[in-house]
């Protein structure tokens, strides 16, 4: 398990955020494949509430079907990470290398999803600075255009960071 943070050269980097009184310790973990299923729940959690902004259903289990989740352990060019504030899990990202003929190589984020405990703290904002930071070049991300929350924190984060919209 690789642990990213903002301090080079030592095996528990971190990047700490203050948040009122309270400095939170947050890192972005490689998830290694034993975790698969941590981000699986999580995702669940991420994918019911997307659900209200797509035709996405659940399947007889109650579900949302994700068919791609295992790939991220199998096909280079995905990395799930998992983040983790003040040591417990706070959510995840799927990342991904876009490589095919039709466009420029790019990375995408797939997935991201901070848990609400978790949101409208700069948890978010931090851990995709630290992805960014990661991972230099050209980046694309989706966004539901009826998902306003989603919409305004990407708007936030691409303003602080002056990219384009």
């Amino acid at each position: 398990m690789r642990e990213i943070g903002g301090l080079s050269g030592s095996s528990g980097s971190r990047l700490p955020v203050s948040v009122g009184e309270h400095e939170m310790d947050i890192r972005l973990v490689e998830a290694p494949e034993s975790q698969s299923g941590v981000i699986g729940t999580l995702l669940q959690e991420y994918l019911r509430q997307l659900s209200a902004f797509t035709e996405m259903r659940t399947d007889e289990q109650g579900s949302f079907p994700y068919p791609y989740l295992n790939l991220y352990w199998e096909e280079p060019g995905r990395i799930p990470y998992m983040i983790e504030v003040d040591g417990l899990t706070a959510g995840f990202a799927l990342i991904r290398e876009v490589i095919n003929e039709c466009a420029s190589p790019h990375m995408s984020i797939a997935e991201f999803y901070i848990v609400p405990a978790y949101q409208r703290k700069g948890v978010g904002k931090k851990v995709f600075s630290m992805i960014i930071g990661l991972h230099q070049g050209n980046w694309q991300l989706s966004v539901y255009r009826n998902n306003q929350a989603g919409l305004l924190f990407w708007r936030h984060v691409f303003k602080e960071y002056a990219l384009d919209t």
